[in-house]
């Protein structure tokens, strides 16, 4: 799986294929895959059968879900990493 770390800052794309969705958000895919299901996170764009989400909508999502107190992304990629 590619980390985080992996890519500089400033590189991530602006569409992210699953596994780079989930690595920007510091989990597995199939953890990814829960979180959006539960409404997390912004659905995926369909691209040539491809699944691509939306960087920027992910980063919305992240503000605002941390505003609402639903989930606190930052401690729990930091737990995960520490794991």
């Amino acid at each position: 799986m590619t980390r985080r770390s992996d890519i500089p800052y400033g590189a991530w794309p602006r569409g992210l294929g699953l596994k780079l969705a989930a690595a920007y958000r510091g989990v597995s895919p199939n953890k990814w895959l829960a979180e959006v299901d539960a409404g997390l996170w912004p659905k995926p764009e369909t691209s040539g059968g491809r699944k691509i989400w939306d960087r920027r909508a992910i980063d919305e999502a992240w503000d605002h879900n941390v505003a609402e107190g639903k989930t606190d992304p930052f401690m729990e990629a930091l737990n995960d990493s520490q794991a």
